[in-house]
């Protein structure tokens, strides 16, 4: 049944004038979700979303584009979906039903530094590097209100930030790094300065983050259609597990045997 089923979505897409192209598909790089195009590991995010559209008949053109820029061209129409985006922080785009997974603020504090997170109160007096216009839900909504200049908060920005924060962080110029843990714990393997770093715990309030398509882009809605039932249909066949496992991950909903 399952296989009649995306039988059925791909004839239906690909009679679609609006899905006759290479669909374009950006994010800052947020590894391994989405790492740098054309390497041999682009990201697991890039990677599925290949398969599953070129078994569509669709190219895929991933680009890399600072995080606002992204949501600018996706909401302009320019670009076709956005990776790694929370329905908080884009409501108006068109989401699939399939998630690439479940982000949470994960903490990263200087390895002697004796340190538990104890809620919001628990960060206050610390001094935190975020990135500028990522999203990091309520529970950091008193923190991220802070205005700019704060020597609570220190904001980067560009393609590059997190391994900024991290290098701050090293250098004690700040207390604290907030990631997503899977980005975070896979910059700080490849980081000079790691053994400097600990992880100290996630905050344990996440959400899903998607393959997120233009409200502004023709076909967006056959597109969000076409991935989640292409991502089932890489669960279901193993394909989704062994591309996780490339980048030490496992699929948190895996196919029932």
């Amino acid at each position: 049944m399952k296989t009649v089923l995306w039988t059925l979505t791909l004839l239906a897409a690909l009679s679609s004038p609006a899905l006759a192209r290479e669909i374009i598909i950006a994010a800052d790089p947020w590894c391994p979700y989405n790492c740098a195009p054309g390497e041999q590991r682009e990201g697991f995010a890039v990677e599925a979303a290949r398969l599953i559209f070129a078994r569509a008949g669709l190219g895929v053109d991933y680009q890399v584009l600072p995080w606002a820029r992204a949501q600018a061209e996706a909401r302009a129409g320019r670009i076709d979906a956005i990776i790694g985006a929370s329905r908080a922080e884009a409501p108006d785009f068109i989401f699939p039903d399939e998630g690439l997974g479940h982000s949470d603020n994960a903490f990263f504090v200087r390895a002697d530094m004796p340190w538990t997170y104890l809620g919001p109160e628990s960060l206050r007096g610390l001094r935190v590097a975020l990135i500028t216009d990522y999203d990091y839900g309520e529970g950091f909504a008193a923190l991220t209100a802070e205005p700019p200049g704060s020597p609570n908060v220190v904001y980067t920005q560009g393609n590059d930030a997190l391994e900024r924060n991290f290098t701050m962080l090293a250098c004690g110029r700040v207390d604290m790094v907030v990631s997503d843990e899977a980005v975070g714990r896979n910059l700080l393997s490849t980081f000079a300065a790691r053994d400097a770093v600990r992880f100290a715990g996630t905050q344990g309030e996440g959400e899903p983050v998607y393959l997120a398509f233009s409200p502004a882009r023709p076909g967006a809605r056959e597109l969000a259609q076409i991935f989640s039932e292409g991502w089932r249909a890489l669960r279901a066949s193993g394909e989704l597990g062994a591309i996780l496992a490339r980048y030490g991950l496992e699929d948190p909903e895996p196919a029932k045997k």
